[in-house]
């Protein structure tokens, strides 16, 4: 019988303290990512005035065994049950898993655009997340894409499906002109909350 892998209370500690992450990161991906993709697939085929998606989408998904093997390891740790044998039979499911994310980002992160561009969207780097894995808004019409927006992307997408909900017809003239509003009135907020920012 292999020989369990002993670990010291403290680094036990530690191991409790990733399985816990772990499972956190693992229990977000899979609540946002699918529902995110289906929405803003879904966006797409409607010609939504906007899509949000991320070249990550995907590519996580695959990757979720992976991080799954590694939890395993955890709670077998945390049992006294781990043992180098384990470890060394379970290691080519993550390493498989983990080329597989990274080839998968590269192909998605080239056909995303790719088909984006096809369906007759325009990235807007004004209405997307500036994080590293954030997700990127592409728009159905470029002069749908106002500069200097970015502390105000929330707001632009929430008037953006309220419009659709609403059945309202989108020109680019009512974008411009609500637009220009929500700044008047985000401009009007920031000054009420730092006056002496705004003083003479």
């Amino acid at each position: 019988m292999p020989r369990a892998i002993h670990h010291s209370p403290s680094q036990k500690l530690r191991v409790l303290i990733s399985l816990l992450v772990l499972c956190g990161i693992v229990a977000g991906v899979l609540n946002l990512l699918p529902s995110l993709f289906i929405e803003n697939y879904s966006r797409l085929q409607q010609g939504h005035p906007y899509v949000s998606v991320t070249p990550w989408d995907i590519p996580l998904l695959i990757g979720i065994p992976a991080t799954l093997v590694v939890i395993w390891w955890c709670l077998l740790c945390l049992l006294n049950k781990l043992s180098n044998m384990v470890i060394q039979k379970s290691m080519p499911i993550i390493v498989f898993f983990a080329v597989a994310l990274i080839a998968s980002r590269i192909a998605y992160g080239f056909a995303l655009p790719a088909y984006l561009t096809s369906k007759g969207y325009t990235l807007c780097l004004q209405y997307s997340s500036p994080a590293l894995a954030g997700r990127n808004v592409w728009v159905i019409d470029p002069d749908f894409c106002i500069d200097n927006m970015g502390s105000l992307r929330d707001e632009v997408m929430a008037w953006f499906d309220k419009q659709v909900a609403d059945q309202q017809p989108l020109t680019v003239a009512r974008v411009q002109l609500e637009i220009a509003n929500l700044k008047a009135e985000w401009l009007a907020e920031q000054q009420r909350l730092y006056p002496h920012l705004y003083a003479d």
